[in-house]
């Protein structure tokens, strides 16, 4: 669903928003992000979850649970935050200010992202490591495949997760902070496109 939106976004950036088709592009891709969030519904119960496993993560290496606990952390918040905002979009509530709340989810998920995508790293340098061992170990051809196509999946996940804090960095406004603008529509749509790409990637990956 976020690539479909994603995607519909960059094509109303390339048509306009003030045209028929570019306006039925924006009212599909609002559709679909409500109903995105509609599925986050409760899932910070999820997080809460997880944060808790990575406190209990004792064979966790101190860097790598630190960041999972933050990054929990970050998300359990952000989708408290993102189901507040739901129910403010569909009218449930009106005690917040639906402009306030959005920057704020947005703020928590881009740490949660950043969080993701050091982790990403150190598995990146991790298995880096094992190719090279394997390899001045002469192992088997088959290991050495298998690895290497593991560090392959991984370079997709660190795409993905550079993407994904790119995307987070400018919707809580970080890139315009940093560069003094903010991404395009029809940019910040790519790199959206780009990351919900990468994700389908992977999970097809899994499958084979």
């Amino acid at each position: 669903m976020r690539f479909v939106q994603y995607g519909a976004k960059t094509l109303v950036a390339q048509t306009g928003d003030k045209t028929d088709t570019g306006k039925k592009l924006k009212a599909f891709a609002s559709a679909v992000g409500l109903h995105r969030k509609a599925f986050k519904l409760g899932k910070f119960l999820d997080e809460a979850q997880k944060f808790l496993e990575a406190v209990n993560a004792d064979k966790m290496e101190q860097l790598e649970r630190l960041l999972s606990l933050v990054q929990r952390a970050a998300m359990f918040v952000f989708v408290i935050l993102d189901n507040l905002l739901w129910f403010t979009e569909v009218k449930v509530l009106d005690a917040f200010d639906k402009a306030t709340l959005k920057k704020q989810s947005y703020q928590y998920r881009l740490v949660a992202a950043v969080c993701s995508m050091a982790q990403v790293f150190l598995a990146v340098s991790k298995q880096q490591d094992q190719i090279e061992k394997l390899a001045s170990a002469n192992a088997a051809p088959a290991d050495l495949e298998k690895a290497r196509e593991k560090q392959g999946l991984n370079v997709w996940k660190s795409v993905k997760n550079v993407a994904d804090v790119v995307t987070y960095g400018n919707s809580a406004d970080v890139v315009e902070v940093l560069l003094g603008k903010a991404l395009d529509d029809t940019s910040a749509g790519l790199v959206g496109t780009l990351s919900s790409f990468c994700g389908m990637f992977e999970i097809w990956s899994k499958l084979k």
